[in-house]
């Protein structure tokens, strides 16, 4: 186990994630505002500032900054739980078998993503199986129509 844990956190140090400087820019910009936004919810006295459009972002854009904001929520996660810890509010015995469920709860969201991938590669496999089919008995028939002249 263990192991297996020291091999979870060589994989999590050799991903990388070396953010542009205009993503960087985006998010300082965008921080201010979810951070007025959360104390909003929290305490009625605060002063909500007006909607701001979203940067357009491409797709690729998109998937790398939901990548390393949920990098972050879990980054944050852990140092809540060392705080705790530290604190003597939690047990290590405790915080252990939380780590566990995550991982756990990880690896469940990687398999179902896994399965929906190869559901989706065999209902392509099976469409062009029948785009075969179809363009075959065109051709069958078509072969037919010749003959009979």
């Amino acid at each position: 186990m263990n192991t297996q844990r020291a091999l979870v956190a060589q994989i999590t140090r050799a991903r990388s994630f070396e953010i542009p400087d205009y993503f960087l820019a985006a998010i300082w910009a965008m921080m201010p505002i979810a951070c007025t936004r959360a104390n909003k919810a929290l305490q009625n006295n605060t002063q909500l500032l007006g909607l701001v459009e979203p940067p357009v972002w491409t797709d690729e854009e998109k998937a790398f900054l939901v990548l390393w904001i949920s990098r972050e929520r879990r980054i944050l996660e852990m140092v809540l739980t060392h705080l705790e810890v530290s604190l003597g509010l939690m047990n290590r015995e405790k915080e252990e078998e939380e780590e566990e469920e995550e991982e756990e709860e990880e690896e469940e969201e990687e398999e179902e993503e896994e399965e929906e991938e190869e559901e989706e590669e065999e209902e392509e496999e099976e469409e062009e199986e029948e785009e075969e089919e179809e363009e075959e008995e065109e051709e069958e028939e078509g072969d037919k129509g010749e003959t009979r002249r």
